[in-house]
């Protein structure tokens, strides 16, 4: 079974080196002052070495490019740190916060649907990798980087404000009111990202509001393939078991190897690739210092956790049926949502009862 994906901090040792790995999607920001690496074969035997990773070179035939689609604080930041370590070439964002712009780069993190992200790539990206993380920790994560954009509406408020990235825990009191505000919609979103992906870009009602329709920037494939080509799970990729996340990063390698014009590093070498960027996290964050509280006080009473529950187990139900039976990308999803079902309901019970010891 996976490992419990825990809200404290812990320490994962790779190769003898120890990577201090915090509370949080740590992973997802992205700045003009961030370090950017790509990674080259040192002459076979699985070596490898980081350096600079560069713009996409235009006038060399078009790449096929890739974009990363997770709800926010599921932590496209490490996934996005592996695609260019992989291919050498720049990395962006949805709202363009790094300031790669869309032309020069081979892959794109965005929380589209969710409000917290922007279809506004037009035509430059051209297929899909799902990333999916527990709801148990994703929405805290969103949380903590919502509190520390001082909860921003727009972009110029969220850049100014980005030096704040990893430096302040909410206080508790916030995160509870935050948490009973905005559960129940949160979760929905959680949801509906994942069907809206997993559906080819299928929105739940169309611009009159009258039923489901796809995606305009989904149809016939207009601008991308919508239907994603594989899913992350954010808990392998990061999992305290090196080769469970050498495997999880090697299904990013494999999406990479069957489109065209995308030079990947070398098979021998990818899991090389996937350690050094594991160990070398304090080249990309050196702004790391948080202060607040403890994140294992950012918890879920009984009630959201059951209802946590419920709706992750109606996604595994309904990509467990039909045609869905025969589809390799939702067979993938449905193993991780059985784990993440496992969890919560762990984590209920302990709740339900320490609930129900302080009414006794």
């Amino acid at each position: 079974s996976e490992p419990d994906q825990k809200p404290a901090s812990f320490q994962r040792e790779l190769s003898g080196r120890i990577v201090h790995a915090p509370d949080r999607s740590w992973w997802d920001y992205e700045g003009p002052d961030d370090l950017r690496h790509l990674s080259i074969d040192l002459g076979g035997g699985g070596n490898c070495e980081v350096t600079e990773a560069e713009p996409l070179n235009t006038t060399n035939p078009v790449p096929t490019t890739t974009l990363l689609a997770s709800y926010p604080g599921s932590g496209k930041r490490l996934t996005w740190r592996l695609l260019e370590a992989l291919t050498g070439i720049i990395t962006g964002d949805d709202w363009d916060f790094s300031h790669n712009g869309y032309d020069h780069v081979q892959s794109l993190k965005t929380s589209w649907p969710h409000p917290e992200g922007i279809f506004q790539w037009g035509s430059h990206m051209d297929q899909v990798i799902l990333l999916v993380r527990n709801p148990r920790f994703a929405i805290p994560s969103y949380q903590t980087m919502r509190f520390e954009l001082n909860y921003s509406t727009n972009w110029t408020q969220s850049d100014l404000r980005k030096d704040y990235i990893y430096t302040e825990r909410p206080p508790v009191e916030a995160w509870n009111l935050w948490r009973d505000a905005r559960f129940p919609q949160e979760m929905d979103r959680w949801c509906w990202y994942i069907d809206f992906w997993m559906q080819g870009g299928m929105r739940r009602n169309n611009t009159e509001g009258t039923g489901p329709a796809l995606d305009p920037n989904c149809v016939d494939n207009t601008f991308l393939d919508c239907a994603p080509k594989t899913v992350i799970a954010f808990e392998k990729l990061y999992s305290t078991d090196l080769n469970v996340g050498i495997q999880e990063s090697l299904k990013i390698s494999a999406v990479l190897d069957n489109v065209e014009n995308v030079n990947v590093i070398s098979e021998e070498a990818r899991a090389c690739v996937y350690e050094e960027v594991m160990n070398r996290a304090e080249l990309y964050f050196k702004r790391i210092d948080w202060n607040g509280p403890d994140p294992d006080l950012k918890t879920f009473t009984s009630q959201q956790l059951n209802s946590m529950r419920a709706q992750v187990v109606a996604l595994q139900e309904k990509y467990s049926e039909g045609d869905w039976l025969n589809n390799p990308v939702a067979v993938e999803l449905v193993d991780t949502l059985n784990s993440y079902v496992n969890d919560i309901q762990a984590e209920y019970d302990a709740t339900f009862i320490e609930e129900q010891s302080a009414l006794a």
